[in-house]
Protein backbone atom coordinates (compact mmCIF):
# COMPACT_ATOMS: atom_id res chain seq x y z
CA UNK A 1 0.00 0.00 0.00
CA UNK A 2 1.11 3.55 -0.46
CA UNK A 3 0.73 6.28 1.42
CA UNK A 4 1.18 9.87 0.82
CA UNK A 5 2.07 12.70 3.13
CA UNK A 6 -0.91 13.78 3.98
CA UNK A 7 -2.35 10.00 4.88
CA UNK A 8 0.59 9.29 7.18
CA UNK A 9 -0.25 12.24 8.94
CA UNK A 10 -4.09 11.60 9.35
CA UNK A 11 -3.59 7.58 9.93
CA UNK A 12 -0.78 8.79 13.13
CA UNK A 13 -3.08 11.56 14.44
CA UNK A 14 -5.60 8.97 15.05
CA UNK A 15 -3.04 6.82 17.23
CA UNK A 16 -3.42 4.14 14.53
CA UNK A 17 -1.33 1.04 14.25
CA UNK A 18 2.09 1.32 12.04
CA UNK A 19 1.25 0.98 8.81
CA UNK A 20 2.51 -1.98 6.78
CA UNK A 21 4.66 -0.71 3.31
CA UNK A 22 6.40 2.00 4.61
CA UNK A 23 9.92 2.96 3.64
CA UNK A 24 11.94 3.67 6.99
CA UNK A 25 11.70 7.58 6.89
CA UNK A 26 7.81 7.36 6.73
CA UNK A 27 7.75 4.91 9.45
CA UNK A 28 10.19 7.34 11.91
CA UNK A 29 7.84 10.57 10.25
CA UNK A 30 4.62 8.66 11.42
CA UNK A 31 6.02 7.02 14.52
CA UNK A 32 7.37 10.34 15.54
CA UNK A 33 3.81 12.35 14.78
CA UNK A 34 1.52 9.64 17.01
CA UNK A 35 3.42 10.64 19.86
CA UNK A 36 3.68 14.23 19.38
CA UNK A 37 0.29 14.12 18.59
CA UNK A 38 -0.60 11.99 22.14
CA UNK A 39 1.86 14.33 23.76
CA UNK A 40 -0.26 17.44 22.44
CA UNK A 41 -3.16 15.62 23.14
CA UNK A 42 -2.36 14.46 26.89
CA UNK A 43 -1.60 18.33 27.59
CA UNK A 44 2.44 17.14 27.87
CA UNK A 45 3.08 20.17 25.28
CA UNK A 46 1.24 23.35 24.32
CA UNK A 47 -0.42 23.99 20.60
CA UNK A 48 2.77 26.13 19.63
CA UNK A 49 5.40 23.29 20.93
CA UNK A 50 3.56 21.41 19.19
CA UNK A 51 3.62 23.19 15.75
CA UNK A 52 7.83 23.81 15.70
CA UNK A 53 8.05 20.19 16.82
CA UNK A 54 6.07 19.07 13.99
CA UNK A 55 8.33 21.60 11.86
CA UNK A 56 11.53 20.26 12.48
CA UNK A 57 9.80 16.59 12.26
CA UNK A 58 9.00 17.58 8.96
CA UNK A 59 12.36 18.84 8.22
CA UNK A 60 14.28 16.11 8.91
CA UNK A 61 11.69 13.34 7.52
CA UNK A 62 12.50 15.30 3.81
CA UNK A 63 16.16 14.98 4.64
CA UNK A 64 15.79 11.68 5.27
CA UNK A 65 13.80 11.03 2.56
CA UNK A 66 15.81 12.76 -0.08
CA UNK A 67 19.06 10.66 1.91
CA UNK A 68 16.86 7.37 0.34
CA UNK A 69 16.23 8.30 -2.83
CA UNK A 70 19.97 8.82 -3.46
CA UNK A 71 20.62 5.79 -1.99
CA UNK A 72 18.34 3.98 -4.04
CA UNK A 73 19.77 5.89 -7.01
CA UNK A 74 22.69 4.86 -6.60
CA UNK A 75 22.36 1.62 -5.89
CA UNK A 76 20.85 1.30 -9.64
CA UNK A 77 23.99 2.80 -11.00
CA UNK A 78 25.85 0.39 -9.01
CA UNK A 79 23.78 -2.58 -10.67
CA UNK A 80 23.86 -0.86 -13.96
CA UNK A 81 27.92 -0.56 -13.84
CA UNK A 82 28.23 -4.08 -12.22
CA UNK A 83 26.82 -5.45 -15.21
CA UNK A 84 29.31 -4.19 -17.56
CA UNK A 85 32.36 -4.61 -15.38
CA UNK A 86 33.52 -7.91 -16.52
CA UNK A 87 33.58 -6.17 -20.43
CA UNK A 88 35.21 -3.11 -18.90
CA UNK A 89 37.78 -5.04 -17.42
CA UNK A 90 38.76 -6.56 -20.51
CA UNK A 91 38.61 -3.71 -22.38
CA UNK A 92 42.39 -2.76 -22.11
CA UNK A 93 41.47 0.77 -21.83
CA UNK A 94 43.86 1.06 -18.20
CA UNK A 95 42.08 4.09 -17.04
CA UNK A 96 38.96 1.98 -17.05
CA UNK A 97 40.41 -0.89 -15.24
CA UNK A 98 41.18 1.34 -12.69
CA UNK A 99 38.19 3.34 -11.93
CA UNK A 100 36.56 -0.50 -12.15
CA UNK A 101 39.25 -1.21 -8.81
CA UNK A 102 38.10 2.01 -6.60
CA UNK A 103 34.39 1.22 -7.78
CA UNK A 104 34.48 -2.21 -6.32
CA UNK A 105 36.87 -1.54 -3.15
CA UNK A 106 39.98 -3.20 -4.49
CA UNK A 107 41.82 0.39 -4.70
Amino acid sequence: MVFDLAEIERTASTGAELPTGLTSPEQWLFLSLRLLYRSHKDGYITTEQAKKEKAHIMDQFKSAQQTLEMYRDGQERFQRIRALQSDVEKSGCELCKRIIKIFDGRA
